[in-house]
């Protein structure tokens, strides 16, 4: 039996209808559409107002069909874009969210002074704006509760208003009610949409209550949709009514011009400022909400400042934040000024919401099951008018906003952040994954597309351990490491082996770990080759740790390798020398005699020459040629070396050595390394490895390669 302990919620009405369509029917409605009317004549305004409402509507359903497939928590979009593509994604689009909200309180707050001044025209515009600030933001620190209570009394004062102004058209003799049609406007089309688009800018305010909400994945849709449609009907509507009751000049030069035309102008006063009120409350509330969200994912500079709350779970922290922003907001001193920024951070913000429908749909996967269904051409037509009415509005603030979300994603994916849930993009790219391997399946592999991809058998977690720093130095960047433990996973000779997984990972290197339980290492090895050779990426080198192993059990998993056509390393370590210093490396050229030409693939050196480069790019290290040869070969030796090296690439600074002599002379007496380089026979001689360990003065890696490299390509 379970107890509900949980305080009961805000519903549909009263948590997403009502503060959404109070915050859409605000500003706009009273002081801007009368003179975009004007502007535009009815029909151009009707068509401004469905080009604002395609991008609107498009993303409201969007919204909604996302909302009904995922546990949406606080924050409302930043919790939607955060579950669908991680929280780096969620940040860098929340962040414009909340500065779009925390702009909105400074725009509404100069509206309501607009309507104020109306009664008291001497009064300072920045301080009635201050004013409706600090009072709305003194309503939301009580409580968001209060705050959607004072949203029913609100209500009434904009009933009152529409129905004040609908009933002075009785004072508007018929014969005057000439509807302009179409007008040739004084400023551009573009001006017009970004200066009215924030009039449709309020359906995200539900949304960012959602965890304050009884039913979020409810109430979101059907609350945000039925705001759309009665603000559209209620805007449209008004459309014809300013187009009946002035002329164009009246409507270009008077922003009030409904306070005249009204049956009782007052009433329209009052509902401006309730209107405009609750649209400044409604911001203060939900903006610290969306802060609050970031905040808790610790996705902000002192975040944990941020999160702590009152005693009653108010987020009144982010609130005061909220409150700074938007009082430096109203420094830049009119409506019209913070409009056209507010409506560039929302289409970025609505675009967003349309996309991350857009890649669910596309997946198709199995938990892609909203109870909300719309076609597939909605976030499409949704996302390209986003980005087409970015680009038209102002690309310069277009560009800076992208460039801020793009600075805040990048600086959140180098946090590293551990997102709590799982997300999208892991479906994302396994169906990326699922594309590349039906369009690479029978495709001749390419030596170009070399990189490291290592089998690294053990018995025991210390011979990894052993040859970790190695290890690494093989593989990053690009290349993986497939642990595979040979024994039971509860052996305790294995204990360990995943956290040494981990920190691969943690290092930049993709790393798996398996397990094989049998006892013989050639048998676990040689296997794990034989089921991994049929893995879209399998490995192309193995790699072996030479420490308490013979001949007997590594010769078959040489012989597997090459069956494979897969390359092998086994690391002879010297007992003293270890890695040192990881400096410099030796790579020992077999005597090409009698044919001293470069191929494309030389199997000798192709394997040998890309791991040295590798230890080169991630030790630093300086590399050192060296080849034994007869007196007659040094000067042709000498030029296939320098020819190799311009070919290959070979870092410049890179020694050469061609001494005359035999193997083991030339071991005598060349310079010590870290690490030492050396071919492979086909026969192994462990004895004769460690035999040239010591004589180098060493460790080694001796290589055998598969033939399906190449230094040069």
């Amino acid at each position: 039996m379970t107890t509900q302990t949980a305080k009961r919620g805000f519903g549909t009405f009263s948590g997403v209808f009502r503060p959404t369509v109070l915050t859409i029917l605000g500003a706009m409605l009273y002081l801007r559409e009368g003179f975009v009317v004007g502007q535009l004549g009815l029909v151009g305004f009707l068509l401004l107002l469905c080009a604002i409402y395609v991008v609107t509507a498009t993303t409201a359903i969007s919204l909604s069909s996302v909302t009904t497939n995922v546990r949406i928590g606080e924050g409302g979009v930043f919790s939607l874009i955060s579950q669908s593509m991680g929280l780096e994604a969620g940040g860098a689009i929340g962040l414009p969210l909340y500065l779009a909200v925390s702009l909105g309180a400074a725009m509404y707050s100069y509206a309501f002074s607009e309507g104020w001044r109306a009664i008291f025209p001497t009064h300072p515009a920045w301080l009635v704006a201050s004013g409706c600030l600090l009072a709305a933001m003194g309503v939301a620190w009580v409580s968001a509760s209060l705050a959607w209570r004072v949203q029913g009394v609100v209500l009434f004062g904009t009933l009152l208003a529409l129905g004040s102004a609908l009933f002075g058209l009785r004072d508007v003799p018929a014969v005057e009610m000439q509807l302009t049609l179409w007008e040739t406007p004084t400023v551009s089309w573009v001006e017009l949409f970004a200066l009215f688009f924030p009039a449709a800018t309020g359906i995200t305010v539900g949304a960012a209550m959602s965890g304050s909400l009884d039913n979020p994945k409810r109430s979101i849709p059907r609350g945000t949709l039925g705001a759309v449609v009665v603000s559209f009907l209620i805007y449209a509507g008004f459309g014809f009514w300013y187009a009946a009751v002035g002329t164009t000049e009246e409507l270009r030069g008077n922003y009030t011009i409904m306070v005249e035309k009204a049956a009782w102008g007052p009433g329209i006063l009052v509902g401006l400022m309730a209107s405009t009120f609750t649209a400044t409350v409604s911001s203060v509330v939900a903006g610290p909400r969306i802060l609050h969200a970031l905040a808790r994912f610790n996705l902000l500079p002192g975040s944990k400042h941020i999160t702590a709350g009152s005693d009653n779970g108010e987020p009144r922290r982010a609130l005061l934040v909220t409150g700074v922003i938007s009082g430096l907001a109203l420094g830049s001193g009119s409506l019209d000024a913070i409009a056209p920024l507010l409506t560039v951070f929302f289409l970025i913000t609505y675009a967003s919401i349309n996309m991350v429908l857009l890649v669910e749909q596309s997946l198709g996967l199995p938990s892609w099951r909203p109870t909300f269904q719309v076609p597939r051409f909605v976030p499409a037509v949704g996302s390209i008018a986003c980005l087409l009415a970015i680009l038209a509005v102002s690309p310069v603030v277009g560009v800076v906003a992208l460039a801020l979300i793009a600075g805040v994603y990048g600086w959140l994916v180098r946090r590293r952040l551990e997102t709590p849930y799982e997300t999208v993009r892991s479906g994302l790219f396994v169906n990326f994954a699922g594309w590349a391997a039906k369009r690479v399946t029978g495709l001749a592999s390419s030596v170009r597309s070399w990189k490291p991809d290592l089998m690294v058998p053990v018995g025991a977690t210390t011979e990894l351990m052993g040859s970790y720093r190695l290890l690494t130095g093989l593989a990053w960047p690009k290349g993986s490491i497939k642990i595979v433990g040979l024994g039971e996973r509860s052996s305790p000779l294995l204990a360990g082996l995943e956290s040494v997984r981990d920190d691969f990972d943690t290092d930049g290197i993709y790393a798996t770990c398996s397990y094989v339980p049998v006892l013989e290492y050639a048998t676990g090895a040689s296997v794990s080759l034989a089921v991994m050779e049929g893995a879209f990426f399998p490995p192309n080198v193995v790699f072996v740790h030479s420490e308490g192993k013979t001949a007997e059990e590594l010769q078959p998993v040489l012989d597997a390798a090459r069956q494979a056509s897969v390359g092998m390393v086994i690391y002879v370590p010297h007992p003293e020398a270890a890695l040192g210093r990881q400096r410099t490396v030796n790579l020992f050229v077999r005597d090409q005699s009698p044919d001293w030409r470069l191929s494309l693939q030389m199997a000798s050196l192709d394997l040998t020459t890309l791991l040295a480069l590798q230890l080169h790019q991630n030790w630093k290290a300086r590399l050192r040629f060296i080849c034994a040869v007869g007196d007659e070969n040094v000067d042709a030796a000498t030029a296939f070396l320098h020819e190799f090296a311009e070919e290959a690439r070979v870092p410049g600074e890179t020694d050469f050595q061609v001494v005359a002599g035999s193997f083991f002379e030339v071991l005598d007496a060349c310079d010590a390394a870290d690490i030492n380089i050396i071919g492979m026979p086909l026969t192994l001689d462990l004895e004769f490895m460690r035999n040239v360990t010591q004589r180098v003065r060493g460790s080694c890696l001796f290589v055998l390669a598969s033939g399906k490299e190449s230094a040069l390509a």
